[in-house]
């Protein structure tokens, strides 16, 4: 099935934002598929559209009711990236709560897209951010930073049940945390060596792990190198881990200073090997 326009889907993703910002709620959740999913952070436990229906409410309903409903949310968008029936929006959300504490959050989005009854609806939303960094932005408010947190907790039990809070409360635990960090960093600095056995050695299968842009055919590491211009520097920054992704703002820096490849880079990581199974750098030019 062919994807949606670029132009269209970027519409739908920037109706999200929109409809939480005035607190429509049936507008907001009528953007979601059939088969819906939203992880938001990843690495907690996602919502699905249509499961768990309880008091009228599924999963997606109960997600509003918790995390958008009783605050003001506004996106400050830096960038939208589209490849295939993906859009990635690197973001930094800011979000006033009910006790009145402000906090701003860093994150990338990654939208995955179909088109269902004539309109382009979303599929999943998968919102990386650290869960650990706002909780000690939240914190760091005192009082009113820990009375935020307790109240939160108590309306997630009171809406979602003690399912939720452990669900949720996953996002604290699980995932690759500091290490992929670490890792992303690596790569960076082997791609600059052109070393492919150090850029086979942090991949859980050296064979082909990486789509540069995203969607394109998975290089090994030999290819990946090739596809790289020539004495070019890759630099990371606003690098984030959220389950067993790391994500990144990424700069392929020619050695001329000419024009310079910029995106974000998702590393995906096999919780087993703890080495990464997909890295995907997607950029401006990757739309169809």
């Amino acid at each position: 099935m062919n994807a949606p326009s670029p132009d269209r889907m970027l519409e739908a993703v920037a109706a999200s934002p929109e409809r939480v910002a005035v607190h429509d709620k049936a507008g907001w959740l009528e953007l979601f598929a059939r088969d819906a999913v939203i992880e938001d952070p990843v690495g907690s436990a996602p919502h699905r559209k249509g499961r768990g229906a309880r008091r009228g409410e599924d999963e997606l309903g109960r997600f509003y009711e918790t995390f958008i409903a009783p605050n003001e949310i506004s996106f400050e968008v830096l960038e939208d990236l589209v490849a295939g029936a993906e859009v990635v929006r690197d973001v930094r959300i800011h979000t006033t709560l009910s006790t009145g504490l402000s906090i701003v959050v860093p994150a990338y989005l990654l939208y995955e897209l179909v088109e269902e009854d004539g309109e382009v609806r979303i599929r999943r939303l998968a919102a990386h951010w650290e869960l650990q960094r706002l909780s000690a932005q939240a914190l760091r408010g005192g009082v009113r930073g820990l009375a935020t947190m307790t109240l939160l907790s108590v309306r997630m039990l009171r809406v979602q049940g003690a399912s939720g809070v452990l669900g949720y409360s996953r996002g604290l635990v699980a995932g690759i945390g500091g290490r992929g960090r670490t890792i992303a960093d690596s790569l960076a600095a082997a791609a600059n060596r052109r070393d492919a056995a150090a850029v086979g050695a942090l991949c859980a299968r050296s064979d082909a792990c990486l789509e540069h842009p995203a969607g394109a055919a998975p290089l090994g590491p030999a290819g990946w190198l090739e596809v790289l211009p020539a004495s070019s520097r890759l630099r990371l920054e606003r690098v984030l881990s959220a389950g067993w992704v790391t994500c990144a703002r990424y700069e392929i820096v020619p050695a001329d200073r000419a024009a310079a490849e910029r995106g974000v880079l998702f590393l995906r990581f096999d919780p087993a090997a703890r080495r990464i199974a997909r890295a995907r750098f997607f950029r401006p030019d990757t739309g169809e």
